[in-house]
């Protein structure tokens, strides 16, 4: 309320969907939206204090401009208006408020009045429309169809508010009304994306990344990450598990044939996240799989990969191209960080077979699944958004520690992961280099340990620098001398 004030400025709320709920639902929802708007406030370092009502919510502040920012990441919020609010008397005095501040909107332009009042009020909607807009029309040309500029005036009880901007909100429901999830991220577009749209329903997010890269992908993730939480999040603060899943790849190596592991992977993926999700009480997991986007997301694929979840798992861009996850990561702010991200898994080159269920069982079958269990219990937890510039320092002083700085003249193995493997050996190393790929093959499996020779320094590029780091992350885990370079 105005307090006594004449006039103040205000920040309108509208909500989404919730108007449609029973009386004790819709009240639940305005509150917990009240609570997430707070919040978002206090992350933006606004003043103000939030008012709920039961058709609006009024945020009294200061600064409405960066309010309205902050309040436009909110979701439930389906539009805001920053507005002036008035205490009047009467409807004369109604009126002469409403014109005074409406004079500069609307002269030399074409304008429309529309107004809105409580039903018990001594006068109706009509009454403002028609004695504001004689007053105003001396100032400017009236255009119900397509003006220029709308006045609005909302009168609740004695207070009128005045508007002539309406800004889009997010939508859906409050965060934290839906239970929640565990999504799979890896910072790329699709999941970030994912992550966004199963927010919007009302749902708490917690994120994994599962490292197939070192700390290249672990910072990738943690920037998107990042945004998602503290631009959307909102009410809620996530948490991010970092799981290194090299492990997992190397065993995936050494029983799979090349075309079905990229199925194989999604499926430890799943199964890795359930573990987490159990642990933690998620009720299910996201993932930011498009239908036939690539060829592990067939429908015959996924399917398969899907094969013993337990858990429901939410698809929510299952229909969508890329062009249009694109478009929407560029509106929620992620594009910029996903553009950058590349591809880090080379286990997977070629393409994919469709797999029915079975062959797929039996496929898995022949794997030792304790290093998914390792990979789980080893993870690294991220309280976000607190979390993540201490975090991100730790992952960003490992990927510089590992960066070549070397002189030539050492004695330099130089591995370049391009169109195939390229090798160039100094004086006086013991191995061929074809003997040198035979070698590096074979440490995934655990017998390269003794044909690579030590006392040598090797260096590892690739054109993405993913392939490069995990080489560099395996060799430095055996007690190599291993870099990587551009």
């Amino acid at each position: 309320m105005l307090e006594g004030h004449t006039m103040e400025e205000v920040l309108i709320v509208r909500f989404s969907e919730i108007a449609l709920k029973s009386p004790r639902i819709r009240r639940w929802m305005i509150s917990r939206l009240r609570k997430n708007l707070e919040d978002a406030l206090k992350a933006a370092e606004v003043g103000g204090r939030v008012e709920e009502k039961w058709e609006r919510i009024y945020i009294w502040t200061e600064d409405v401009k960066k309010a309205s920012e902050a309040a436009g990441r909110v979701f439930g919020v389906r539009s805001l208006s920053p507005a002036v609010a008035y205490e009047y008397m009467d409807l004369e005095d109604l009126i002469e408020k409403a014109a005074t501040w409406a004079e500069e909107c609307v002269r030399g332009r074409k304008f429309a009045v529309r107004a809105r009042r409580d039903k018990d009020l001594p006068f109706t909607s009509m009454d403002i429309m028609v004695k504001l807009g004689e007053r105003l029309k001396p100032l400017g040309e009236v255009d119900l169809t397509s003006p220029q500029v709308t006045v609005n005036v909302e009168v609740r009880g004695r207070v009128v508010y005045l508007f002539s901007e309406v800004l889009e909100g997010p939508g859906g429901l409050p965060l934290g009304t839906q239970g929640r999830a565990l999504s799979l991220l890896s910072g790329g577009f699709d999941s970030a994306v994912s992550s966004w749209y199963v927010m919007r329903r009302g749902v708490e997010l917690d994120y994994v990344t599962f490292s197939l890269a070192g700390p290249l992908q672990m910072r990738d993730a943690l920037l998107v990450a990042g945004v998602l939480s503290s631009h959307w999040s909102h009410g809620y603060r996530p948490t991010l598990h970092l799981v290194d899943f090299s492990g997992v790849l190397d065993e995936i190596e050494r029983v799979v044939q090349a075309p079905l592991r990229g199925v194989v992977l999604r499926h430890l993926f799943y199964r890795a996240a359930e573990m987490i999700a159990d642990e933690e009480g998620h009720l299910s997991l996201v993932t930011g799989e498009s239908l036939g986007q690539v060829s592990s997301q067939t429908l015959s694929n996924l399917s398969a990969a899907s094969a013993g979840i337990g858990l429901p798992i939410l698809r929510p861009l299952i229909g969508m191209d890329k062009e249009e996850i694109i478009g929407k990561a560029r509106e929620i702010g992620t594009a910029e960080l996903s553009e950058k991200v590349v591809e880090y898994c080379a286990i997977a080159r070629g393409s994919s077979i469709n797999l029915s269920r079975e062959r797929f069982i039996q496929v898995l079958k022949n794997m030792n699944l304790r290093v998914l269990e390792e990979a789980v219990e080893g993870r690294w937890k991220v309280k976000l958004p607190d979390g993540a510039p201490g975090a991100l320092s730790e992952i960003e002083s490992r990927i510089e520690s590992w960066r070549y700085r070397g002189d030539e003249g050492e004695d330099v193995v130089r591995v370049n992961y391009g169109k195939g493997v390229q090798v160039v050996t100094p004086n006086g190393f013991p191995l061929t280099g074809r003997e040198l790929k035979r070698a590096l093959k074979g440490l995934k499996g655990g017998e390269g340990v003794h044909r690579l020779p030590r006392g040598f320094t090797y260096v590892f590029s690739c054109p993405t620098g993913g392939w490069a780091v995990r080489m560099v992350s395996l060799l430095r885990s055996l007690g190599y001398d291993a870099y990587y370079s551009h």
